[in-house]
């Protein structure tokens, strides 16, 4: 019905857009717009986390803005919390933050790891899921990286 042909435009959009020359609006919208459709309205869960893993993973898509690119690996962190899934959440985030999440070492990739988005949901899920030393071992990575902020500080502090 309209939900699938809804997927297949989405699906057929992240062919055609180039990141480098939208306008009106971020390229990971379409990505989370199609996980949206496939994981609420058609309940596929697995396909939503495949296309995320597309992206995400083997960056099947060029983000210009490495915040785009952040974005989808928010949402797949989030789609994994969603299904209980805690510690594939988890290691998503680490792998996210850790400079090695994607394969080509595009421009948006190499940025990811200094992405503010994804060390705050990196600190939730230590201090909520993860043991005090992965959490001390998070906030002393981001120190040593340089993107830690006064909140992050003092957090870590307390």
């Amino acid at each position: 019905g309209e939900v699938d042909m809804a997927a297949s435009a989405l699906e057929e959009s992240l062919k055609a857009v180039n990141a480098r020359k939208s306008v009106n609006g971020s390229p990971c919208t379409l990505v989370l717009t199609l996980v949206d459709i496939l994981e609420k309205k058609q309940q596929n869960v697995n396909r939503a986390r495949g296309v995320l893993e597309r992206i995400c993973t083997n960056e099947d898509y060029d983000f210009a803005d490495s915040d785009d690119l952040a974005q989808c690996h928010a949402a797949w962190v989030e789609l994994e919390l969603r299904h209980e899934n805690w510690d594939t959440a988890l290691n998503l985030a680490r792998r996210a933050t850790s400079g090695k999440a994607g394969k080509r070492g595009s421009k948006a990739s190499r940025g990811l790891s200094r992405s503010l988005r994804l060390w705050n949901l990196l600190f939730d899920l230590e201090e909520s899921l993860g043991t005090v030393q992965t959490a001390k071992d998070a906030y002393d990575r981001s120190l040593e990286w340089k993107v830690a902020t006064p909140s992050h500080v003092l957090n870590y502090a307390s």
